[in-house]
């Protein structure tokens, strides 16, 4: 009865096991990256691990900056539309004139951020291109190395759940249209 029981829950925890070792390795990697306290083997599979974490740091952080330009214009577009309500129910020709110089300014700063998100975009469209197969390269001569095989399938696995990921993020935000505000005059 017991063999019946472990033979069926085997391959259940095998997959499991299969999925969740790669992704505590990913956390454990993001983790100690924040922390700066990762070990790396010694030389040659160190140095090509460096290089793979090195690549991935750079990809977040452009994610990152991407994310942050983008919600600074969502914010600036918002900030247009209040401002452009206020206009339309102003009287006095004083308010007016300061509300059409805040619209005038945060329009201004809704285009700079437009440069600033289609810049970073390019730079989006560089990792995806560029860095995402030079990674792939290294990942490859780093599974080729003999030893230590079990940290190396792993640190792969982990490497490219996390390549995945930021490639998802990365095409989303290169696919994004570009917000444009309404203009009040």
């Amino acid at each position: 009865m017991t063999t019946t029981i472990l033979s069926q829950a085997a391959p259940v925890a095998r997959k499991l096991l299969n999925f969740a070792a790669p992704a505590l390795v990913l956390g454990l990697v993001v983790v100690s990256q924040a922390q700066g306290r990762i070990k790396y083997p010694p030389a040659p599979a160190g140095t090509l691990e460096r290089s793979v974490d090195n690549i991935l740091i750079k990809e977040r952080a452009d994610i990152i900056l991407t994310n942050r330009l983008v919600t600074q214009q969502n914010l600036v577009n918002t900030r247009l539309g209040v401002l452009e309500n206020q206009l339309a129910q102003a009287t006095d020709p004083a308010v007016i004139a300061s509300l059409q110089r805040q619209i005038a300014q945060a329009n201004t700063q809704f285009r700079t951020l437009g440069v600033a998100i289609t810049r970073q975009q390019a730079v989006l469209r560089f990792d995806l291109n560029v860095l995402n197969p030079q990674k792939d390269r290294l990942l490859v001569r780093l599974n080729a190395l003999p030893r230590p095989k079990n940290q190396l399938t792993m640190f792969t696995q982990a490497a490219r759940l996390q390549e995945n990921t930021y490639a998802v993020v990365a095409q989303a935000y290169i696919n994004r249209r570009p917000l444009s505000p309404s203009f009040a005059f």
